[in-house]
């Protein structure tokens, strides 16, 4: 529930409405999920949740148009770049991204963290020790377990890439997670090295390209792991074969765990 909580907080989403929004969320990212007998349901549960979610966020949009807050949402109404506003559309598109975007990914990107510490105890109990090392640490986990593996992109140009044409305009699949685990980048890339310097991973993407939400993951994970570490300092896994073979979900987009039970 972190993840959901820290940017409804932000952006002015009611307290009492941040239920239902989390139930919004999680039926729009479902369709990141695979196939199977439940896909019709599936996307049809995900086009409910956009309408509903889209009518909503309308209704805040007029309110705040109306009686501005201090919240994200009144911020962007109020945005002017050369005397043009934001149109109702492009405040929706942007507040979507950001609502949905960072949901899933950083409560991901949490667990994936925790995983990856007790499968490698040795690092759990160096961090443990030395919680400074929290920030080079979170740097890590993005490498090591990105809750994002990868990005599509369309072609501008023939391309040749190691040995292969790309045509324009046709759609390429860009694997950031077996680029993070590149050994001529990242020296012994399949362990877990929480003080790893440098660490150029390409999780958050490149460029113009790179992730708005960055900061706040970043923060997100700090602070949880930071705090689980120092609240349970006993924790473990409750069921010893996730270490070699994880309940991870089913999904074409994201890399998350179904669920992690843990004892402490």
């Amino acid at each position: 529930p972190l993840p959901v909580t820290v940017i409804c907080e932000m952006v002015g989403i009611p307290s009492q409405d941040r239920i239902q929004f989390g139930h919004w969320v999680d039926d729009i990212t479902a369709t990141t999920d695979g196939s199977g007998p439940e896909r019709p349901k599936v996307a049809e549960r995900s086009q409910t949740a956009l309408v509903e979610l889209s009518r909503y966020l309308g209704e805040i949009i007029d309110q705040r148009r109306r009686k501005p807050c201090e919240d994200l949402i009144s911020a962007l109404v109020a945005v002017e770049d050369e005397g043009r506003q934001l149109s109702h559309d492009e405040l929706y598109a942007m507040l979507v991204q950001l609502l949905v975007g960072g949901h899933d990914t950083t409560t991901a990107l949490i667990g994936n963290a925790i995983l990856s510490l007790l499968r490698f105890p040795k690092e759990l109990e160096r961090l443990r020790s030395n919680p400074a090392l929290i920030g080079m640490a979170v740097e890590e986990f993005l490498r090591f377990e990105a809750p994002g593996p990868r990005n599509t992109r369309l072609a501008l140009e023939n391309l040749q890439i190691g040995g292969r044409s790309i045509q324009r305009g046709e759609t390429v699949l860009l694997m950031s997670s077996a680029a993070n685990r590149d050994p001529t980048v990242f020296p012994d890339p399949d362990r877990l090295d929480i003080s790893r310097s440098p660490n150029n991973h390409l999780t958050f993407g490149w460029g113009i390209h790179f992730c708005l939400g960055a900061p706040m993951a970043r923060l997100m994970c700090q602070i949880s792991v930071k705090e689980l570490l120092r609240r349970f300092p006993d924790i473990r896994l409750a069921e010893p074969g996730h270490v070699d073979d994880p309940p991870w979900r089913e999904s074409m987009g994201l890399r998350a765990l179904s669920n992690l039970p843990v004892v402490f």
